[in-house]
């Protein structure tokens, strides 16, 4: 996190990012991202938000005697098994049926190659046996998570969750730094002061939390002070974030159809988010070079625009870059 802070930090003080560049953070990036380029959190406080999501998620799971959780999660590949991308969830919970266990798309990665799910030790055994005896490849479990991260079962902490956001949240946010670039996982499009988008979020929010859906539907964007509606509508957004799948497919795509370059903020030694962006534009039939995109460590010098002898002559135009931040690998 410190190390992705800074990293944006040299990209702003070279010049090096468009102004209005969209902005998003896959999971846990998500922060980073509001941090280094929403003005929303200083470091402090974001490690203060990220401590205590992971505190809460932690705590909403059953553990044994030596501290065992009955979940786990692995990465399901349905194009080795003949399942098309709109065939996916019915897959998946076509086991869950089977088997009488949970389980649950919780990271949507790459149109039908990538998914993360989520489930119990049974239920994923389950899976990895049904999607095995297709294709040994299919199903690939995740080491060292025993969390349910952005399912269903943690939606119990999101009311504790959402008033620690209350709590952390400065009282005035910068819309402008929002309003069309930040891109959140819950609804993945960009944030917007619109009675339409309040809707969005809303049909992301369980009807039974009357907390959360009579906060929003109190929202008057036309009447209301923007800070006070935009600081209700980050609330929901990252409360309702760690209980909701990450929606990576569909920001990749609205970013594609919008941007000529994406740049990455992680490390060079793991560019998770450059290769998804890679796979999915080749999934997407656009054709290579069309969408440049870069890791921030691994092409400093093309990021930092030190690979051209002259600086361009205009700046580029608003929607000409699109920033990425990326969660730590194994951190959902």
């Amino acid at each position: 996190m410190y190390k992705r802070q800074a990293q944006t930090q040299r990209l702003n003080e070279a010049n090096a990012l468009a102004s209005g560049a969209y902005f998003a953070g896959h999971s846990l990036g998500e922060y980073t991202a509001l941090a280094a380029l929403g003005n929303i959190f200083d470091l402090e406080a974001v490690i203060d938000i990220v401590y205590s999501r992971g505190s809460a998620m932690g705590s909403l799971v059953p553990r044994d005697a030596e501290g065992n959780s009955d979940y786990g999660m692995g990465a399901l590949r349905p194009n080795m098994i003949g399942v098309g991308p709109e065939e996916v969830e019915a897959y998946v919970a076509g086991v869950a049926q089977d088997s009488g266990e949970f389980l649950e798309i919780v990271n949507y990665n790459i149109k039908g190659q990538q998914y993360s799910v989520a489930g119990t030790k049974r239920g994923l055994k389950v899976l990895a046996e049904r999607a095995g005896a297709v294709h040994e490849r299919a199903y690939v479990p995740v080491p060292g998570i025993d969390v349910p991260f952005h399912s269903r079962v943690l939606r119990s902490g999101v009311a504790d969750f959402a008033a620690k956001l209350d709590e952390l949240l400065p009282a005035r946010i910068d819309v402008d730094a929002l309003e069309r670039r930040y891109v959140p996982n819950l609804v993945a499009r960009p944030f917007e002061l619109t009675q339409d988008f309040i809707d969005a979020v809303r049909a992301e929010v369980p009807a039974d939390d009357r907390a959360s859906q009579d906060a929003l539907a109190a929202l008057d964007p036309a009447a209301m002070d923007r800070s006070d509606v935009a600081r209700v509508l980050l609330i929901q957004l990252l409360a309702w974030q760690f209980a909701s799948p990450v929606r990576w497919i569909e920001t990749q795509e609205l970013l594609f159809g919008k941007v000529e370059q994406i740049i990455e903020v992680g490390l060079a030694s793991s560019p998770t988010l450059t290769n998804l962006a890679t796979r999915s534009l080749a999934v997407a039939g656009i054709p290579e070079g069309t969408i440049r995109v870069l890791n921030v460590e691994r092409d400093q010098e093309q990021v930092m625009l030190a690979d051209v002898s002259e600086a361009p002559a205009a700046e580029p135009a608003p929607e000409s870059l699109s920033l990425i931040h990326i969660s730590e690998p194994t951190r959902l």
